[in-house]
This record gives structure tokens, C-alpha cells and sequence, in this order.
């Protein structure tokens, strides 16, 4: 991304439209049915199992991943959000 700069169009100058001075081109892949089902599968084995989790082991995988310092005094409740939108 660094070589890519967007320049102002000199011909649009009421509609302020910028180019790229680069051609860049986007591949989208879609997955397929059975990727999908087992991705879903799997977060939501994920999901399940963090449930059931204690807060101590909680906890011990958010310092893990360096997401809390060791020894934090963060709220229960706050370890909880960040795993929720993490999974």
C-alpha cells in the first residue's frame, strides 16, 4: 500500500472525485456453503467452551494472548466483553 497515492482528478473540479495513480485490482473470494457451516460450527464450539470457563482461566487467556497485563486490576465484567467480541 505504500507505492498507491490518489491524485485529484483536474477535470472534476465541482465533484472533487480522486483517482488512483496505480491500477490496483480486488479478488473477492466467497466462500462456499461448507466452509461457512463449519466456521459457524467452530465459533460457536468456541463460544461454549469459554462459557464455561471460570474467571481465573479467563483471565489467564487474555494475558496469554498479551490482550491484559499480568496481575490486572481490570473488572470482571470488562474480561468478559473483550472475550465476547473477540470470538
Amino acid at each position: 500500500m505504500a507505492g498507491i497515492k490518489f491524485i485529484r482528478n483536474p477535470k472534476s473540479r465541482k465533484r472533487r472525485r480522486w483517482q488512483c495513480t496505480k491500477k490496483v485490482n480486488l479478488y473477492v473470494e466467497t466462500p462456499d456453503k461448507l466452509t461457512v457451516s463449519k466456521t459457524r460450527k467452530k465459533t460457536r464450539k468456541t463460544r461454549d467452551k469459554i462459557a464455561k470457563m471460570d474467571s481465573n482461566t479467563k483471565r489467564k487467556i487474555l494475558e496469554g494472548q498479551g490482550v491484559l497485563k499480568e496481575n490486572s486490576n481490570a473488572p470482571q465484567e470488562l474480561v468478559d466483553i473483550i472475550l465476547k467480541n473477540l470470538v
